[in-house]
């Protein structure tokens, strides 16, 4: 399902039309929400972390072209998200897990439960938990089509639970 589902999905990131969408994406969180953060901060003479802020800014992204879903990460107060905090731990796991030396250490780390394969699950809980509402959203018949690549998949029929 999974390798059927990229097969899918590569297309959509080469084309001329996803570029011009992701570029529109960057373009107005730019505009909109990160410039006036940015200067509010320094008008209000406040620190920030820029990579902290470089990090909401592509979450921002990523979730809007993904699954055209918002998470505002974005605002002034700076939110916490346990939906953000989730997609990271387990984006960094995930990751690790391709630079592990064998396949087999993490699967046998997978299989005792070790720390970072515990807050793998529970991480991939929440994501699953927000997801799943995402995409009971976009499979209402009162949804209208966007151009994010969620909806591109459930046009296709093939996204399950």
């Amino acid at each position: 399902m999974w390798k059927f589902q990229r097969n899918l999905a590569r297309p959509e990131f080469t084309t001329a039309f996803a570029l011009d969408h992701a570029f529109q994406l960057m373009t107005e969180e730019v505009h909109k929400k990160l410039v006036p953060l940015l200067y509010s901060f320094t008008r209000d003479r406040r620190a920030f972390h820029l990579q902290d802020m470089m990090r909401r800014f592509s979450f921002d992204i990523i979730c809007r072209f993904s699954f055209g879903w918002d998470p505002n990460a974005l605002q002034a107060s700076l939110p916490n998200s346990d939906f953000g905090e989730a997609f990271d731990i387990a984006s960094r796991i995930s990751a690790e897990r391709a630079l592990s030396v064998s396949p087999l250490i993490w699967k046998i780390k997978r299989y005792f439960n070790v720390v970072l394969e515990k807050k793998l699950k529970e991480a991939i809980k929440v994501v699953r938990y927000v997801m799943k509402g995402i995409i009971q959203n976009r499979s209402s018949p009162d949804f209208r089509g966007d151009r994010d690549l969620l909806s591109h998949l459930i046009v296709q029929n093939d996204v399950k639970d």
